[in-house]
């Protein structure tokens, strides 16, 4: 199996990795393998764990309303983009930005990973638009779903 075979779901996975009792360590590596993992990896897996404890939980959403909620989620989003790398996860095909707004495109210039705190917000409550730098940017449904 190759690493991005390995594990179910983003936020199962991140969920199963970060557990917070005591004999973690031994159960990740039990479970993972993570003696195939390089220290590196290891430790982009560790601060994304981090990160993902001090995301603030409002609902059973990530708080990004509150400046400390949105800061949090920033560096989780972040966390995953490097641990991504780190993982040499590949990159989901991003062929349909192509068919967005040149507005859009701004916020999405290519098809690497762009992790945005306002569209992960935009996709939690359902709302089609976003605002940035005081200019709004319609999503469509696809876009939406996406995130």
């Amino acid at each position: 199996f190759g690493r991005s075979e390995r594990f179910p779901s983003p936020r199962s996975s991140v969920q199963l990795i970060c557990t917070g009792h005591n004999h973690a360590p031994q159960v990740r590596q039990q479970w993972f393998g993570w003696s195939a993992f390089s220290a590196s990896e290891i430790a982009a897996m560790e601060q994304l764990c981090t990160s993902h404890r001090q995301l603030l939980i409002d609902g059973g959403f990530a708080d990004v309303r509150s400046e400390a909620g949105y800061t949090a989620c920033a560096v989780f989003l972040t966390n995953i983009d490097k641990a991504a790398q780190t993982l040499s996860v590949d990159i989901a095909p991003r062929g349909y930005r192509s068919q967005f707004s040149a507005n859009y495109r701004a916020l999405f210039p290519d098809t690497a990973r762009h992790y945005r705190v306002d569209v992960l917000e935009a996709s939690i409550d359902q709302h089609s638009a976003i605002w940035v730098n005081g200019e709004k940017f319609e999503l469509s449904a696809e876009a939406v779903n996406h995130a």
